[in-house]
């Protein structure tokens, strides 16, 4: 019987492993998660990342259970209380939100740290509000964020959108159930988020470092132009998207065009000017399929982390 490969030999065979790490819905994207998130400045380092890792690993496997079996509030007091402390992070529970007609009673809003939250704690809630994130809205343990919730009867991603909408300052929401860590900006449609498994995030320290980047307090700590880290990166991902795309459309056009001009020029063909509909139709399958494959043979290239010349090379190769 013939071996199994192994991940370590093939490195590609990892990707089943990191893909169910997150799941991308309109917010950021796979390509530049895998390829572009490590390699900026403010990336967790080991010696950062590895003492919340082992916190947070230990705390979710001891309380997992327990949070499972009760309701809302244990999960929140036995579990998101204890990581929100352990990232840095300072808040203020059920505050209602100010400036607004509707009655919305927000589980948590987040500060960037207790100095921060000091500051403005015997202020109005107004300016409590406005000096704080990120707002959160917690489910218990298990609670499917994509269904109904029998109590409220609506989706939970209604409610952080909901307080999204009516939020003056603060861009971006957290939706968790402590086994599901979602996050949704208010500018972005409302189908649109980034979701993380946090019992795949805690199986390793590499996969625990997406999580610190991207819901640690230094990721929603906005600068004079009221943006912040994950807008940054949004627009990355945004901007790295099109450029592919637009790469992709080129190399289907240039290969049509080769394509149907050498078929068009050899009179062997019998090509005449009624048939060019069709000859660009078959000649578009052609280059269309063509580079999708190359660009399957880039993501495999990318996953091994190998150079751009690495990738040309191999893609000519197997062209």
């Amino acid at each position: 019987m013939a071996r199994a490969p192994r991940v370590a030999e093939h490195p590609e065979l990892g990707l089943p492993e990191r893909r169910k790490l997150w799941q991308t819905e309109g917010l950021f994207s796979d390509h530049y998660l895998k390829t572009k998130s490590a390699r900026n400045t403010w990336w967790p380092n080991d010696s950062e990342a590895e003492p919340i890792w082992h916190f947070c690993k230990e705390l979710y496997e001891k309380r997992y259970v327990a949070c499972a079996r009760n309701n809302e509030q244990f999960t929140r007091q036995e579990l998101l209380d204890k990581i929100f402390e352990r990232l840095g992070f300072a808040w203020t529970d059920n505050l209602s939100l100010p400036e607004t007609q509707q009655h919305l009673e927000l589980d948590y809003i987040l500060f960037a740290s207790a100095a921060e939250k000091e500051a403005v704690i015997d202020r109005s809630p107004t300016e409590r509000y406005r000096s704080a994130i990120v707002i959160v809205e917690a489910k218990k343990v298990n609670h499917p964020l994509s269904q109904i919730s029998r109590t409220q009867l609506r989706y939970p991603h209604q409610q952080i959108r909901d307080y999204l909408n009516e939020a003056q300052t603060l861009g971006w929401g957290i939706l968790t159930s402590g086994n599901e860590w979602r996050l949704y900006a208010r500018d972005a449609k409302p189908s649109h988020f980034f979701g993380l498994d946090f019992s795949a995030a805690i199986e390793s320290l590499e996969n625990f470092k997406y999580f610190i980047a991207l819901f640690s307090p230094t990721s929603f700590v906005r600068d004079a132009q009221g943006r912040c880290r994950l807008d940054a990166m949004r627009e990355s991902a945004l901007a790295t998207q099109v450029k592919l795309e637009e790469d992709l459309r080129l190399r289907v056009f240039t290969i049509l065009e080769i394509l149907a001009n050498g078929f068009f020029s050899r009179p062997e063909n019998q090509i005449s000017e009624s048939d060019l509909p069709l000859l660009y139709d078959r000649c578009l399958i052609f280059s269309t399929g063509f580079c999708l494959s190359y660009t399957r043979k880039v993501a495999t290239c990318c996953r091994c982390n190998r150079s751009h010349a690495d990738i040309t090379k191999t893609c000519r190769s197997r062209a």
